[in-house]
């Protein structure tokens, strides 16, 4: 039986992705992002109120739905499906839809002048993961 109160509070804990990484831009806190505004101090409260517990949850979450979801199937198929949603939407990001974001900000805060492909190249050399310099981090992914 589907429990909908878990869909829920899922639910309002992607929806919190939005106000958190908009007011992420106006934080007070010195950090990189791809876009900076003006620090605001509301903004940066409503970021340090959201942070602590949104991304736990959806870790929390995530771990009841295995739960529930090995109680109906094998593990084979539990894989199966893990693979088709999980890794598959992994890969096509980290290969299409992450790279034109560090190229991106590659250029905006180090100045980058070469071209979107000879950026693509080099996004894949690891560096210190930092991702400040436009090379692949596991924070982009």
């Amino acid at each position: 039986m589907r429990k909908h109160y878990i869909d829920n509070v899922r639910i309002l804990c992607v929806l919190l992705l939005f106000p958190f990484h908009s007011a992420y831009i106006y934080n007070n806190m010195n950090e990189l992002f791809y876009v900076n505004g003006t620090p605001s101090e509301a903004l940066t409260a409503v970021d340090l109120c959201v942070y602590p517990w949104w991304m736990t949850g959806l870790f929390v979450l995530a771990g009841v739905s295995a739960m529930y979801a090995l109680n109906k199937r094998s593990v084979k198929e539990f894989m199966s499906e893990r693979i088709k949603r999980l890794l598959i939407p992994l890969l096509v990001g980290v290969l299409i839809i992450i790279p034109p974001q560090s190229y991106i900000a590659d250029i905006f805060h180090n100045g980058f002048t070469g071209g979107y492909f000879e950026h693509y190249r080099t996004f894949f050399t690891i560096t210190d993961f930092s991702g400040n310099d436009g090379h692949f981090t596991p924070g982009n992914a």
